[in-house]
């Protein structure tokens, strides 16, 4: 997995409970490349972090 960039990292931290991310074409792509590598999956139109999200997030220094 390429490293995660910014966004992506505050992507994760929003659905583990940390601060909002404004909505945009960059988060849905972002949101995209996160459920391909599995750091997030889908349930309907619904987005949540994965363990393996947790763990990048954890890795990367987030709460």
């Amino acid at each position: 997995m390429d490293k995660l960039t910014d966004l992506e990292l505050s992507i994760l931290s929003m659905m583990d409970g940390g601060p909002p991310v404004p909505w945009g074409a960059a988060m849905s792509a972002a949101l995209e490349f996160l459920v391909g590598y599995g750091l997030a999956d889908q349930d309907g139109t619904s987005y949540f972090i994965t363990k393996a999200g947790r763990r990048a997030l954890q890795a990367k220094g987030g709460e």
